[in-house]
């Protein structure tokens, strides 16, 4: 079944970006189609004018459906009301090379397909886990961190399974800027740490351009190791969204050597 593609702009939107926008997301969908995956029925996808009109949107979505933890990037996805929705920041995506605006509105795109549901952004925690023991912001954030981690690792591994490798290293040559920024000092360092390497699981080393190991802070560089080869490892379990989650909060408590 063809996906229904819904546009909904906000501020003054270049008209051009929304067309190739568009058109790209529907010979995606047409893609996942034919190599026998199924897409959604219905997506909307919103064009903001600039970070402050997606932000004053997205901010009011949040609040009304209860999300404790939000934050903006160029280009998003999210189910929160149980249907998918794409969000692009027109200004800053236009600032980007064409090869990485269009892994990262492909990367949203694969959300869409994979992630549509609100099961995916409500994670149970059992009452008698160790993680119930935590701080309670602590453990929201955490939580929210790690469900991005897993929806990533997802989304990598459909690209992969479409034959579209080249997107996932275009990702993770763009997103690796952040890597020299992030540190590993405590545990949301640690998980954004986790979700910029997430990528690599699916990229051989003697692929990665010649400057990539040298966007590691040094600082962080036995744990990055550390961190890469527990994600080639905690997703192959076959156990559950909620589960993977949890998880991997634990393994990277486990590799910092902390407690919550």
């Amino acid at each position: 079944m063809q996906t229904k593609i819904v546009k909904k702009l906000v501020g003054n939107v270049d008209k051009e970006f929304v067309k190739k926008a568009i058109d790209l997301l529907s010979s995606f969908y047409a893609l996942v189609r034919r190599r026998g995956f199924s897409t959604p029925y219905l997506v909307d996808v919103y064009f903001y004018e600039n970070k402050e009109k997606a932000l004053r949107f997205l901010e009011l979505e949040a609040f009304r459906r209860g999300v404790r933890v939000l934050s903006i990037y160029p280009a998003m996805h999210e189910a929160w009301s149980g249907l998918p929705r794409i969000h692009l920041i027109v200004n800053e995506l236009k600032a980007i090379d064409d090869h990485s605006r269009r892994s990262i509105i492909l990367h949203e795109a694969t959300h869409s397909v994979l992630h549509s549901g609100v099961k995916y952004y409500v994670v149970s925690l059992p009452s008698n886990s160790d993680l119930a023991k935590c701080e309670r912001d602590f453990l929201a954030k955490a939580l929210s961190l790690s469900a991005a981690i897993v929806k990533d690792f997802e989304v990598f591994r459909l690209l992969r399974d479409l034959g579209l490798e080249n997107e996932i290293m275009c990702y993770a040559t763009f997103t690796s800027k952040e890597l020299s920024s992030v540190g590993c000092n405590d545990v949301e360092q640690a998980l954004n740490l986790t979700k910029l390497l997430a990528p690599l699981a699916f990229i051989k080393r003697e692929e990665l351009p010649k400057d990539y190991v040298q966007r590691f802070d040094r600082r962080c560089e036995k744990i990055s190791l550390e961190i890469l080869n527990m994600l080639r490892d905690i997703f192959d379990e076959g156990e559950d969204f909620d589960e993977m989650v949890i998880k991997l909060i634990k393994k990277v408590l486990r590799i910092l050597e902390v407690k919550c």
